[in-house]
């Protein structure tokens, strides 16, 4: 798997399907909490911290064995079964339009879950392609430490500060002289920034 197109999705409202219901469909359900998605899982039994999801009603449990009916109107599918006849079916019986990730065998998955490291509205993914997650956990803790909480304020900041800029000005010179000023001076990362932001604002647009 070394030509996969990295992309984020929108599963806002989007049906997706997980099968099993062990330690490793807990770690993709608690990945999948935030998304947005209409979660179901199909699974003869669950373990606790699932059957909790359940009981809070942020997942749908079907208490069965799978068949590849269950699976006809999902968007995106995990298999998290360690059970090899239920995970044969699923690769025979899968639309080929249909997303899929097998968390045992990623070469039967036409897609994979990287990595994630999440401050706020930045998302940083990793992935090694199945080769070393070993590496992939090694290369998420550097990323950890290299962009820590304080990047959840500055993004906000950022987003706040564009869409201001291209209301208030009008020359796209101006423009990008400025936005590329927010990323550049490390002051704009901490609390110090809306001052500093209110005078290089006022100096670029010819107000001082």
């Amino acid at each position: 798997m070394d030509n996969l197109y990295p992309v984020f999705l929108n599963l806002t409202n989007k049906k997706v399907y997980v099968i099993g219901g062990g330690q490793i469909a807990a770690r993709k359900i608690e990945g999948l909490l935030q998304s947005g998605a209409t979660i179901t899982i199909i699974s003869p039994t669950v373990i606790d911290s699932i059957g909790c999801y359940v009981n809070k009603g942020l997942v749908h449990w079907i208490q069965k064995t799978f068949e590849l009916g269950d699976i006809e109107d999902a968007f995106y599918i995990i298999s998290a079964t360690n059970d090899p006849h239920v995970s044969s079916d699923l690769k025979k019986g899968v639309n080929p339009n249909q997303l899929v990730n097998f968390a045992d065998d990623h070469s039967s998955s036409n897609t994979i879950v990287p990595s994630v490291v999440r401050r706020g509205r930045l998302a940083i993914a990793v992935s090694t392609s199945g080769a070393s997650p070993s590496l992939t956990k090694k290369i998420k803790h550097e990323l950890e430490e290299n962009y820590g909480q304080e990047y959840e304020d500055y993004v906000e900041f950022l987003m706040q500060k564009r869409i201001y800029i291209q209301e208030h000005i009008d020359d796209l010179h101006k423009r990008r002289k400025l936005l590329s000023l927010l990323v550049e001076d490390p002051i704009y990362r901490t609390d110090e920034r809306e001052k500093r932001f209110q005078k290089i604002y006022k100096k670029i647009n010819g107000e001082m």
